[in-house]
């Protein structure tokens, strides 16, 4: 019974993201003696490398849709679970894995634990830990059912390379009909999505210089570009110096 770890993908490339989580799940297979098999979708173009962090084999699955639907993608993941009597599914608490791991653990009758930041603990039964209180404190919660479902916080696990390339094999699952409907799908290039940041750069209004006209918003920006880090601010609705509207960039 392996641990299957789903590796999400942005653009057709698994991302940072993906790779801990395979680490997550490699890890946890080596503490149980068993093997880790990761789940991708659309057959992205670095699949493989999924192998270098500890996947034997990857099970990409074709789908119809060429957009994320939390409930097809539960779904199929649950399938090859299913398939491969696999007794642990691990996901990103990304925004993927948090609308997939509610619907996996019904699917699947498992306890869920989201947010876990560190490798489980096996001395007195399966036990993970995650933040709690707002981050004040760390709490330390066993799951007890047979079946598990656990989402790896972001940046809470190094990726480490321990294996080799894996080999990419088609799992055939019956895809259920989307209920969504989408018109547009904006997306912005050239920009580093925030969790996949190694640095993130910000600044408020105190970096500014009104006088002579220079931007607090302008330098964050090119500073955060020049060290190919993810930037982003918002500024607030009706401020009263700036009088700027809520912006997200």
């Amino acid at each position: 019974m392996p641990v299957l770890v789903y590796a999400e993908n942005n653009g057709g490339l698994c991302k940072k993201s993906a790779f801990e989580a395979v680490t997550f799940a490699k890890k946890t297979a080596d503490l149980l003696n068993t093997t880790c098999v990761a789940v991708t979708t659309g057959n992205p173009s670095n699949a493989s490398e999924l192998g270098f962090y500890g996947a034997s084999v990857v099970k990409n699955i074709d789908l119809t849709i060429h957009f994320f639907d939390d409930q097809v993608y539960a779904s199929v993941v649950a399938q090859v679970a299913g398939q491969l009597n696999a007794d642990m599914v691990i996901l990103s608490h990304s925004a993927q894995g948090k609308a997939m791991a509610g619907r996996l653990a019904i699917k699947l009758q498992a306890g869920l634990v989201s947010a876990v930041n560190s490798f489980p603990i096996l001395n007195d039964g399966f036990i993970v830990s995650k933040s709690v209180y707002s981050g004040k404190a760390v709490g330390h919660l066993k799951i007890t059912s047979t079946k598990k479902v656990i989402s790896v916080l972001g940046n809470s696990i190094p990726p480490a390379k321990t294996g080799v390339q894996a080999e990419i094999e088609n799992s055939i699952v019956t895809e259920p009909a989307s209920r969504i409907k989408v018109t547009v799908m904006p997306k912005q290039d050239n920009v580093v999505p925030l969790p996949e940041a190694d640095l993130v750069v910000s600044g408020g209004r105190g970096f500014g210089d009104l006088k002579t006209g220079v931007s607090w918003k302008s330098w964050p920006k090119n500073l955060a570009r020049q060290q190919h880090a993810a930037d982003r601010w918002l500024t607030r609705v009706g401020d009263h110096i700036m009088n700027t509207s809520a912006r997200r960039e």
